[in-house]
């Protein structure tokens, strides 16, 4: 399924933004 990799992708870059924040 493209969209549960799609899913996995926007959790990764949502994780990136907040250890960025952080």
């Amino acid at each position: 399924f493209g969209y549960s990799c799609r899913v996995v992708d926007l959790i990764q870059h949502v994780h990136k933004s907040s250890s960025y924040l952080k």
